[in-house]
């Protein structure tokens, strides 16, 4: 024991040394550790920056800018990284677009909005204001009608359209020009053959009369119209039961009143292709004949059978129909077919078809084309002129944006559902 602890006193200075050594190779290897793992961990972290750019730099090529050209379909590649001032010029290019589309959005609903036949019926016309309409629908589309003034009709008014003269009113107008004449002949005849002139001249009245008021027709007239050219809304104009339905009146009012817009966009359309040609008369015009506007005002609404001529109501398992357009009515505009079949010159129909739908949302959907002989047509009482004439029989669709439709829809089309229940009580 002695002898060690000599040894220590002899050696002390050489284990201190030693003692030292140790702690400090201890020390090295812990500090090294430590700043190995922080290198490790700095590394570890550059390795996914490097990663991040990496999916950066393969994403660049799908990077696109934002569409704001019309006239474009396809998206120009972006071509640098998507920096602050980038992001900021993009998003004030999607706001001048936005703004743009909105301000399109609000002319087309200005275009496209039609004002009612009569103020305050629609969309719950009372008993007076359905009598009141029915009364002013029947002066605008009831032609044949002998009580109804003719030129304030929807067609005459806007087209400056006429009729040739039918059979009777030819044969009144030779009875009353042979009275005039024989009753201004001098007695007697005025000799042997006087007589007999008086007769031939009397008997040439047959053809020149006629002859002369079919061309009186078509010069005094920009187009013909057939009596029963218009769509008129079947069970209005002689309705006088009370409704069926609680919707009462509503549904007859609003529907003919859909074929009646239908209607008047289209005798606007024809009246803007006879006058960009310069029409003095049905034989310059383009348009030269309308032979009937056929309007389905109910398409797409169950109606259970109203009156006004309501169709059944939809059957859900029934096949889905299809247009080129494939357009159905939904939360932003109602779709309404219509069929119209005009005589036309033949070599205008591209700016017929064109007048139809500028400034108007009309769509031709289909069209037929029949050759139609002008001398022939001369014996039927219709001059057309000298051009070749086809007759051009369309179908068509017309958009009605709901945003100011909406305000004159009754509730029953506005929920979507058939009606029923009991009428209202007139007032």
């Amino acid at each position: 024991m002695n002898s060690a602890l000599e040894m220590i006193k002899k050696n002390v200075l050489s284990l201190v040394c030693l003692l030292i050594a140790i702690i400090a190779v201890v020390a090295v290897f812990w500090l090294q550790s430590s700043k190995f793992q922080g290198l490790q961990s700095k590394l570890d972290q550059r390795k996914a920056e490097l990663t991040t750019l990496e999916g950066l730099a393969q994403k660049l090529n799908t990077r696109k800018l934002p569409a704001i050209d019309p006239a474009e379909t396809e998206q120009k590649p972006l071509g640098q990284f998507p920096t602050e001032r980038v992001i900021q010029a993009a998003d004030l290019a999607t706001q001048r677009v936005a703004g743009e589309s909105k301000a399109v959005l609000d002319e087309a609903v200005k275009r496209n909005e039609h004002q009612p036949l009569l103020p305050n019926v629609l969309p719950t016309p009372s008993y007076s204001s359905f009598i009141n309409y029915k009364d002013a629908y029947n002066r605008q589309v009831n032609l044949a009608s002998p009580e109804v003034d003719r030129t304030q009709t929807l067609p005459v008014r806007l087209l400056h359209a006429g009729l040739p003269p039918t059979e009777v009113e030819i044969r009144a107008e030779i009875d009353k020009r042979k009275a005039d004449f024989t009753g201004n002949a001098l007695p007697g005849g005025g000799g042997g053959n006087g007589q007999q002139l008086i007769d031939q001249q009397v008997q040439a009245l047959e053809t020149t009369v006629p002859d002369e008021m079919r061309k009186k027709a078509a010069n005094e007239s920009m187009i013909y119209i057939n009596p029963d050219a218009l769509d008129v809304y079947p069970g209005l104009i002689d309705n006088t039961s009370a409704p069926q339905q609680a919707s009462g009146y509503a549904l007859p009012v609003y529907f003919s009143q859909i074929g009646l817009w239908v209607q008047e966009d289209v005798c606007k359309a024809i009246a803007d292709a006879n006058s960009e040609a310069r029409a003095k008369n049905v034989t310059d015009a383009p348009v030269k004949h309308l032979i009937k506007i056929g309007v389905t005002e109910e398409f797409g609404h169950a109606t259970n059978g109203q009156q006004g001529g309501g169709g059944p109501q939809a059957d859900p398992n029934a096949p889905v129909s299809h247009t080129p357009t494939d357009r159905k009515s939904n939360a932003l505009y109602e779709v309404i077919p219509f069929r119209l079949s005009i005589i036309v010159d033949a070599t205008r129909i591209p700016e017929i078809l064109k007048s139809l739908s500028k400034d108007r949302f009309i769509t031709v959907t289909n069209m037929q084309l029949t050759s139609r002989d002008p001398a022939l047509a001369m014996t039927n009482s219709y001059y057309y002129g000298h051009a070749q004439i086809v007759q051009l029989d369309l179908e068509c669709e017309e958009l009605f944006l709901h945003s100011w439709l909406q305000k004159y829809m009754p509730d029953v089309i506005k929920n979507g559902g058939a009606a029923g229940g009991a009428p209202p009580a007139a007032q």
